[in-house]
């Protein structure tokens, strides 16, 4: 009876954690349908080379300045910088990656998909990304 208990128990909990992973991959992907005002896909970008950027508060972002690649600190622009909106991912600070996505005309306002006020970049949506060198 114990057992069967125990067996049912652990069935709840497997069952329970897989629906909160669902929610969650759900929630993340829901951040690129958010949407600024008159937003638009500004540039489709097919396998370029970025770093990425862990920001200690406000998580990964990816520049694609080469001049970037190669320093501690990166130029803070819409011009480079890219704030995925899709980020599930686990590259490491710094590494080198190749990307695909659609960058948006939603600039200039993102730190981060979860905070829309005064920052640089643009918003990102992931469509691949692989690791050219992992730091």
């Amino acid at each position: 009876m114990k057992k069967l208990i125990k067996i049912t128990l652990l069935n709840i909990l497997l069952l329970s954690i897989s629906c909160m992973a669902e929610e969650n991959l759900a929630e993340k992907e829901g951040l690129c349908m958010n949407s600024c005002d008159n937003e638009e896909i500004v540039k489709v970008l097919d396998n370029v080379e970025a770093r990425v950027i862990e920001h200690r508060v406000f998580g990964f972002i990816l520049t694609t300045n080469p001049e970037d690649f190669d320093k501690d600190s990166f130029i803070a622009s819409s011009d480079f910088i890219l704030v995925p909106c899709n980020w599930n991912f686990s590259f490491n600070h710094n590494s080198i990656v190749i990307i695909s996505g659609k960058k948006k005309s939603c600039c200039n306002l993102l730190i981060s998909p979860y905070f829309r006020r005064g920052g640089f970049g643009c918003k990102f949506e992931i469509i691949s990304i692989e690791a050219l060198t992992e730091i």
